[in-house]
């Protein structure tokens, strides 16, 4: 799905333009699972791993959508459909550095630009994404659907400071269709001969 490509480079342009001042070096976002990444790369990374995607039943809508056209007719369209991007976050400090203060310190710019920002900001949106910024919002720190624990298990390896982001996206569905507006309503009126009773 192309939208899921669209918003990580969204989140991977986001991250590196902000984030960049607050650690003061080079470093990469990347979308690995975790166990295949090293304990002490070269460069610095953040990773965010895409572990859940699933529609959001909860904002779910069998509305249409109107739009007017320049020459008076229309188009309807259904509403987007609303899906839901769970990613676990962490961060993986460079080879030669006091790993654990230096992961904190990665998690903890992050952690403060995702509660300062409950949307991706449109600049950065990429593809697909660009022009549906209402239709975005994101939350962190909340509890994922699925527990981190579990998730480091399936990994096969110790469990690791993370962060759960979700990212709420509206996603197009169907093709728009023609319409037409009511622009005039005519009423007719018709006398009808009463009936005499007995």
């Amino acid at each position: 799905m192309a939208m899921i490509v669209d918003l990580d480079q969204s989140l991977s342009m986001w991250l590196l333009d902000a984030l960049k001042p607050a650690i003061h070096e080079e470093f990469v976002v990347t979308f690995q699972p975790p166990d295949q990444l090293p304990d002490s790369p070269k460069v610095p990374a953040i990773d965010l791993f895409l572990y859940d995607v699933k529609q959001n039943l909860d904002q779910r809508s069998n509305e249409w959508i109107v739009e007017r056209q320049p020459d008076g007719k229309a188009t309807q369209k259904r509403a987007p459909v609303q899906v839901t991007c769970a990613y676990l976050i962490s961060a993986w400090p460079a080879a030669g550095e006091d790993p654990v203060e230096q992961e904190h310190l990665m998690l903890g710019e992050v952690l403060k630009l995702l509660l300062a920002n409950p949307k991706i900001p449109a600049k950065f949106l990429q593809g697909s994404l660009r022009g549906l910024d209402t239709a975005i919002a994101a939350t962190a720190v909340q509890p994922g659907a699925q527990n981190v624990t579990d998730l480091w298990r399936a990994f096969g390896g110790k469990a690791k400071a993370a962060l759960n982001y979700s990212v709420n996206v509206g996603v197009e569905v169907g093709q728009p269709q023609d319409s037409y507006l009511v622009t005039r309503k005519t009423i007719k009126f018709e006398l009808v001969e009463g009936v005499e009773s007995d």
